[in-house]
This record gives C-alpha cells, sequence and structure tokens, in this order.
C-alpha cells in the first residue's frame, strides 16, 4: 500500500529523555502520554517521531546510553537487565519507569503510538543507525555504561583511535543483520505509521575513505526496510512509510556511503530530512534534494533549529538579551528560507528538551506557527548566516591587511519589495560584527551592489566586538539570496590582531496589522 506522506511539521523526541530524568517512578502509561503528547496539542505539529534508545540526557555523563533500550525488545540491550545499581538517580529511574510499565503489560513506545495516533498524531518509530555518545566513556569498551551488544562484539567497531572508533562498522556483515533485525522487529511488534532511520547521529558507518565504495551496504538495507514497511502496510491495510534523516549534502553523503541519490531514483523513501549532523544549521542545501525528488513522491523535509545552538558571542547576549536556544524569530527565518527552497515539511529535532534544560517558561511558539509558511511569512525574522565550526558555514572570515576583501551570502525569504510597497514592512536591519574594529579602521560594505554607509551605522561596542547595524530597505535589499562584501581600505597599525567578520545577519520587522493590534490591546 502506497505512502502518500501529508507531514508538514515533525518533531523528533529523543525516546527516553522524559521517561526517567522528570518524573519520580513509578510512572504508568498516563503519565509518559501526558509528558510526551500534551504539549504537541494545540500546535501545528502533525508527526511524531519517536526514537527507540534509551536517553537520561544530563543523568549520565555520555547524555545517552548507546545501543540500550527500553522498549520491549528481544534483539537490543534492555537498559538495565542484570543490574541492580545505578550511577545516577535518571538512570534508576527509567529503568524503575519502564519496568513498571511493563508490570502493567504497557510498553512506552506502544503507550507513544497509541496515545500519539489517539491525539490525531503520525507517529513513526525512529532509530540512529550508529550513536557516538559512548566515545565519551572514561574506560570505553569495558565501562559498564557501554552497550553489552559492543563489549561481546568489539571487532563489529570501527576501531582504532578515531571519533568513530565506538561505531558499528557496516563493512561488517553481523552489524548489518543485526541493525536491520531491530527494525523489523519495531515494524513488526508496533502499530507504526512509519519507521525512520537516523543517519545524523552519529554519521560514520564505515572507516574513513571507503564510505562510497561500500555504499552498496546501505542501499541494501534500504531496500529491505522499504519491502518490510511495503509489507506492514498491506497486513494492516494503511499506508507505513520510511523516512530517512540525511547528514549535508547528497556528495558528502555519498561520501559517507550513503547513496541517497539511488534510494530516490528506486523510490526507497517515502520522506528524506535534509538534516545535519552536528547540533544545527540555519541553512541546508534544500535545493538538490527538491531536484532529485522531482517527478517523484518523495516528500522533502528541512531539519529546522533544535536545542543545541550554534555559539553566540557574548556581547550579542549582553547587548540584545539573547537566550543560550534559537529565539522564535530565527526560528521563522529558517523555517521561512526552507520552504522558500521547497520543502515539503519542517522537522524539529531535540526541541522537546528545551522546557527541561534551557527555559522552564519556553512558550513552543515556534510549534505553532512555522509548518504553516503563509502565516510566518509576515511576521518578524532574524537571519543569521552559518558559523563554521557547527554549522560548516562560511564565518568567521579574516580580514588581515588593507586590500583583503571577503564576500557572504545570506538568504533572506520575506517579500520585502511588497511589504514596502504596501507599507507593512517596519524596517530592515543587517547586522555585522567585527572584531577589532576601531575608528582609525576604514571598510568598504557593499550590498548587492549597493555602498553602505558606514557613517550612519549604529555602532556597539564590546571590548574586542564592534558590532554594526544597517538600516537598508529594498532593493538594497532584496528576496533571495543577498550578497554582501567586505573590504578593508585603511588599517588602525597600532592593533596588531585582524579584523574578523564574525557574523552576518538580517532583521526583519513589520507593522502590526489592525487585527494583531486588536487582539493585544
Amino acid at each position: 500500500m502506497e505512502c502518500k506522506p501529508g507531514h508538514r511539521l515533525i518533531l523528533c523526541n529523543d525516546g527516553g529523555s522524559l521517561v526517567g530524568p522528570t518524573v519520580e517512578a513509578p510512572m504508568g502509561p498516563e503519565g509518559l502520554a501526558r509528558l510526551v503528547i500534551d504539549p504537541l496539542k494545540g500546535t501545528q505539529i502533525d508527526t511524531l517521531f519517536w526514537q527507540l534508545g534509551t536517553d537520561p540526557y544530563l543523568g549520565t555523563p555520555t547524555h545517552r546510553l548507546t545501543d540500550q533500550y527500553s522498549h520491549d525488545t528481544a534483539v537490543g540491550p534492555r537498559w538495565g537487565q542484570g543490574n541492580v545499581r545505578f550511577s545516577t538517580a535518571a538512570n534508576w529511574r527509567i529503568y524503575e519507569n519502564t519496568r513498571h510499565m511493563r508490570e502493567l503489560g504497557a510498553d512506552p513506545a506502544a503507550v507513544v503510538v497509541e496515545h500519539g495516533q489517539r491525539a490525531g498524531l503520525g507517529v513513526f518509530l525512529s532509530m540512529r543507525v550508529n550513536d557516538g555518545h559512548d566515545i565519551n566513556l572514561e574506560t570505553g569498551l569495558s565501562d559498564p555504561l557501554m552497550s553489552p551488544m559492543k563489549r561481546g562484539h568489539p571487532d563489529w567497531l570501527i576501531g582504532g583511535d578515531g571519533p568513530a572508533r565506538t561505531a558499528y562498522n557496516f563493512a561488517v556483515g553481523e552489524v548489518c543483520d543485526y541493525k536491520l533485525s531491530l527494525a523489523l522487529e519495531a515494524i513488526a511488534n508496533y502499530d507504526l505509521d512509519g519507521l525512520d532511520w537516523d543517519y545524523c547521529r552519529s554519521p560514520s558507518f564505515f572507516p574513513d575513505g571507503v564510505g562510497q565504495q561500500h555504499s552498496h551496504v546501505m542501499t541494501d538495507l534500504m531496500r529491505e526496510l522499504r519491502a518490510a514497511v511495503n509489507a506492514k502496510a498491506r497486513q494492516v491495510g494503511k499506508p507505513v512509510c520510511l523516512s530517512a534523516r540525511i547528514p549535508g549534502s547528497l556528495d558528502d553523503a555519498h561520501a559517507k556511503g550513503l547513496d541517497v541519490r539511488a534510494w530516490i531514483a528506486e523510490g526507497l523513501m517515502d520522506i528524506v530530512i535534509v538534516g545535519h549532523a552536528r547540533a544545527n544549521k540555519h541553512r541546508l542545501p534544500v535545493e538538490e534534494y527538491v531536484d532529485a525528488a522531482r517527478g517523484t513522491d518523495i516528500h522533502v523535509v528541512a531539519q529546522n533549529l533544535g536545542l543545541f545552538m550554534q555559539p553566540r558571542p557574548l556581547s550579542a547576549r549582553l547587548l540584545w538579551n539573547e537566550r543560550d536556544y534559537y529565539s522564535t524569530e530565527m526560528c521563522r527565518a529558517t523555517a521561512a528560507t526552507h520552504w522558500c527552497a521547497g520543502a515539503h515539511g519542517i522537522y524539529l529535532f531535540n526541541n522537546h528538551l528545551i522546557p527541561y534544560v534551557r527555559n522552564l517558561d519556553y512558550d513552543r511558539r515556534p510549534w505553532m506557527e512555522i509548518g504553516d509558511p503563509d502565516l510566518i511569512a509576515r511576521k518578524d525574522k532574524h537571519y543569521v548566516v552559518d558559523e563554521r565550526s557547527w554549522g560548516e558555514g562560511p564565518l568567521p572570515l579574516t580580514l588581515g591587511e588593507i586590500g583583503d576583501e571577503v564576500a557572504v551570502a545570506v538568504d533572506v525569504a520575506d517579500e520585502l519589495a511588497a511589504a514596502a510597497d504596501d507599507g507593512g514592512l517596519q524596517d530592515v536591519t543587517v547586522r555585522v560584527l567585527i572584531e577589532h574594529l576601531t575608528d582609525l579602521d576604514d571598510l568598504c560594505f557593499e550590498l548587492n551592489e549597493y555602498r553602505l554607509d558606514v557613517s550612519q551605522a549604529t555602532r556597539r561596542l564590546l571590548y574586542n566586538d564592534a558590532w554594526l547595524d544597517f538600516e537598508v530597505r529594498p532593493p538594497v535589499i532584496r528576496k533571495g539570496w543577498n550578497h554582501l562584501r567586505v573590504s578593508v581600505a585603511a588599517r588602525n597599525h597600532a592593533v596588531v590582531g585582524p579584523l574578523v567578520l564574525s557574523s552576518v545577519e538580517v532583521i526583519v520587522r513589520y507593522r502590526a496589522s489592525p487585527d494583531e493590534l486588536a487582539r493585544n490591546s
């Protein structure tokens, strides 16, 4: 039975992250449903991905128990089996809560599926194809928190001394059999609406340099999964989807052993999520996935901003009172650019943890807006160019000498010219951060070949950080890619530190409509 996905806003919840750390034991099925499902009611989220696995997050030094499970599995290691003592209270709660549910004849994954579907959600079970959190275990394979499967089969691992040494090596046939068995068991045992294979956490599947030549291995696994969900759909008489979250561009994925182009050509997925392996990224290569899937029924979904924020300068937090998680305006901006790039849906990763580790009063506003591109079209946005170390973006860029020049592109989704014409646009600010900038330095700024007047920019200083705010209007700034060029005309020779372009941002603000003014009065 063919799956026709219509998933506009997907929330991925790390299975287990709410089972233990937040509620005292014993917690029954209704308590789990209140924690997982109730916050989604009244939002635009229409699909829940529940990741199989035990995730105490801050309750353990590794932030996740890799390849250990709290659902009813006869294939993978069950968390707590054989243990009578636990290193932390959170670890014990996960064990005790799931043990209590089993005594009541319940299973956390089944509870989430049942209650999620009852609330009108599509519920997928999600599996991390590999997971490298256990790299942080101090005593390696002998550590009691290491998966019993890995302890018993060290030859199944990539090994060596690199960052992927504890990851499973899919060039080993037994690894493929094991991972496939876990997935087939979940497909058979649950009334799921789909299965998601998450290739982003962590994206190492073969030893370095040999991923592409082994890509047929992963393609064969995807074929097996496709056949299994098709068989399940025929059995239950309803569509069952297959989804995969892919790290980065198509070429980057292929280098890791994921021939997504072939998967799309064969129709092996219903949903492909354009993701990011490390934290979050403001702009993903959505267009190439949309092009590859054109003419098929495959839906392309873009990962939006989640819990773990790219590093922001201390000065930004002090000057504008930024929090340590993405603002609603940033979430809108990222979603809007991906909608404009052709995405069929938006995927939220780790957002369910924000109220527990960032802000107890988090209002979940993005969950109520970003699934509808028309709703956010005339709402304030904050665009940010990706930083290199986390987002694999272009920044920072060094301007060391007179004559040096750098260029940065920022994608803006707003119909700025139309909003300016009808009076809906309040203002647009191009904000740049230049480290070590002084009044004796002379920089030239051009945006889309329009010279920006530095003398009219608002300047804010904090130690080495100099922020410049340029107020611009169309046609200086426009919908689509905008190109900022910065060049050095003169330097303050008394300052040794080079000029560094560290941030490029666009803040778009709209005037409130009469309806909004009436609602707020």
